[in-house]
């Protein structure tokens, strides 16, 4: 909870906020909802090769031992 520069109680959520007065504090003085933002082509791409190269980075050494062995 915060208090705002008209000092109001302003309490939020994932996709609501809203502003209580102090003095009743059982009825909103002005809510709003909002949709977060979007990932994006970009970071969704680069997310996804991130988590690629952990894995290879990670299993890749035993992944190649396992494949050389077996020829």
């Amino acid at each position: 909870m915060l208090i705002n520069e008209i000092g109001q109680a302003v309490v939020g959520g994932r996709s609501e906020i809203a502003g209580f007065d102090l003095t009743r504090l059982n009825e909103a003085r002005w809510r709003v909802r909002h949709e977060p933002p979007g990932r994006g082509v970009l970071r969704t791409a680069v997310a996804i090769a991130a988590r690629t190269a952990a894995l290879y980075f990670r299993y890749g050494g035993v992944a190649t031992s396992v494949y050389r062995a077996t020829e």
